[in-house]
């Protein structure tokens, strides 16, 4: 005797289409592309006052640049561009690296200054021709500052700045010293690989990618994603969720997040939280504190209303869908009765 083939039912079918199309929008991450600023703790030495994969330039024969120990946020080393006397107003000293900002999103650093009352000094980023970042010392104190630069404009290959300005209307006749450390790319990416930067996400079912390098090779991170909160702009958005991982080669590559998978948040502006803990992360966007220590880093993004569906939306759809296939095999099965019949009569 054969044996009979089960029919799908129609329900059956539902969750299997429902299920498949789960698995095939839910990638595995993978390793994304290699390193693109080459010595970014300033670790290497070379010969002074150049340091490994930095070209160090002045306009003024009174400034100078190199590697100290005397403060670094992260390793051993960091860097300083430092005058005593003498520099010339409008007058700077830099150190260049050539980056490809094709995929990169915030970079993030370290930077420390101090100088005498006297004269005025702004420390400044640039990519390629474009000011990025300017920051004026403060006059007569030593401060620690945590930048972030969003870069995500720019593409190619162009010149990564960072450079000392004397601002003061005439030459300066005190000390300063600007140190920098601890350059870190992080951000948003559209695709698995993370090497197509995206700050507007707009499609249902869309993966959120994150990618980010010189991170410390010790200890934990946590990520912790936010959502845009009920205004749309970020400020009070709700945490979301949290996950960990620790970094063996300073690349820290492990999170993902899907927005329709969270269809009762806010739409709007999201971020995503660096933290180096174990500890819980705030549960809103607004309290968290650049003060903390743990804190490393953050990056923004946009989630489109569209990319995230209501719920009862996508259950009508596979209800309509349901429907149509219930009708579908009711109205075959009433023709084969009545194809039955009539061979009958």
């Amino acid at each position: 005797m054969k044996g009979k083939i089960k029919k799908v039912t129609p329900v059956a079918a539902i969750f299997i289409l429902v299920a498949l199309l789960f698995v095939l929008a839910s990638p595995s991450p993978v390793r994304a592309s290699p390193a693109r600023i080459e010595n970014p703790g300033f670790e290497t030495p070379d010969t002074p006052p150049n340091i490994a994969n930095w070209a160090y330039s002045e306009t003024d024969k009174d400034y100078d640049g190199r590697q100290v120990t005397a403060w670094a946020s992260q390793g051993t080393y960091s860097y300083e561009i430092w005058s005593t006397a003498n520099i010339g107003a409008g007058q700077s000293a830099q150190i260049t690296q050539t980056v490809d900002f094709t995929s990169i999103d915030t970079i993030s650093f370290d930077h420390w200054g101090n100088h005498e009352a006297a004269d005025i000094f702004e420390a400044r980023m640039l990519v390629g021709a474009a000011q990025v970042w300017s920051h004026t010392c403060p006059m007569g104190i030593s401060e620690n500052l945590h930048i972030e630069v969003d870069v995500s404009g720019y593409s190619g290959s162009l010149d990564l700045i960072i450079r000392v300005v004397n601002i003061s209307g005439g030459p300066a006749s005190t000390d300063h010293y600007c140190r920098f450390d601890n350059i870190k790319i992080w951000g948003s990416y559209s695709n698995i690989a993370r090497t197509t930067v995206s700050n507007d996400f707009t499609t249902y079912g869309v993966t959120v990618y994150m990618y980010g390098e010189n991170f410390d090779t010790t200890g934990t991170y946590k990520v912790a994603y936010y959502d845009g909160g009920t205004a749309h702009d970020g400020v009070n958005g709700a945490l979301l969720f949290t996950d960990s991982d620790t970094t063996l080669d300073g690349i820290f590559n492990a999170f993902m997040i899907r927005p329709a998978d969270y269809g009762s948040s806010s739409y709007g502006l999201w971020h995503a939280v660096v933290y180096k803990t174990t500890g819980d992360m705030p549960d809103s966007y607004n309290l968290v504190s650049k003060a903390d220590t743990a804190y490393v880093v953050t990056d923004s993004f946009t989630v489109q209303e569209a990319a995230i569906p209501e719920f009862s939306t996508v259950f009508a759809t596979i209800a309509v869908a349901g429907l149509c296939l219930g009708i579908y095999w009711w109205m075959r099965k009433r023709a084969k009765l009545r194809m039955g019949k009539a061979k009958t009569l």
